[in-house]
Formats: structure tokens, C-alpha cells, sequence
């Protein structure tokens, strides 16, 4: 789980999300519950929501 939620933060990152925020989680990760990397997985879902134009993942 901890390297998929790595991907999509660095993903995040690259769509223009604030990089110190990503670095922080990424630092975090291995220190994290299962219960708070689920958390954090449906926040980074969140995130992209709001990032992502709609229909852009739409093929």
C-alpha cells in the first residue's frame, strides 16, 4: 500500500500540488498504521478530485 500512495503523491506533485506537503507525507509513510495510509490514500483520492479537470481521465 505505502508504494502505491508513493506514487500517487509524487503524481499529486507533478499536477502542481504544494511539493513541501508531498514531502511531508512522504516522510510520514513509514511510520504510519495501516488505519492512517488507508486515511491518507482516500485523502491523496480527494486531492486528485480536485486537481484533475473533469473527464481527463475519461478514454
Amino acid at each position: 500500500m505505502a508504494d502505491d500512495i508513493k506514487r500517487k503523491i509524487e503524481e499529486l506533485a507533478a499536477l502542481g500540488k504544494d511539493r513541501s506537503e508531498m514531502d511531508l507525507w512522504l516522510g510520514l509513510l513509514p511510520a504510519m498504521t495501516d488505519e492512517e495510509l488507508q486515511a491518507l490514500s482516500r485523502n491523496i483520492s480527494r486531492e486528485f478530485a480536485l486537481l484533475r479537470p473533469a473527464g481527463a481521465d475519461a478514454k
